[in-house]
């Protein structure tokens, strides 16, 4: 009789708490599914689509990323070469002979 009675129980307290947890987690899942789908969408770069993201493909920005991204890369390179310059040429300048033995 008293394991009846503690399995009736658990059996009624059971489906209480079930439902509870799942009215707490739901929201909490869904916004993260949410917040994911935002980023996945808006933040990630595809590689499919040239590393750009859903959102610009869609929004027609396509054209305007890439030309900016082909702008920074060449000022990229600019910088770098021009810093290798120097680098370079105070690697060969002449060493100092005023300094005499």
């Amino acid at each position: 009789m008293i394991k009846q009675k503690r399995v009736k129980v658990k059996q009624a307290i059971l489906p209480f708490v079930l439902e509870k947890t799942y009215e707490i987690i739901t929201p909490l899942v869904g916004r993260q599914i949410a917040a994911y789908i935002h980023y996945y969408n808006t933040k990630r770069l595809h590689s499919a689509i040239n590393y750009l993201t859903p959102e610009d493909m869609l929004l027609g920005r396509a054209e305007e990323r890439l030309k900016e991204r082909d702008r920074k890369l060449r000022e990229a390179r600019a910088a770098r070469l021009e810093q290798f310059n120097k680098f370079k040429t105070t690697l060969i300048a002449k060493p100092n002979l005023s300094n005499s033995r």
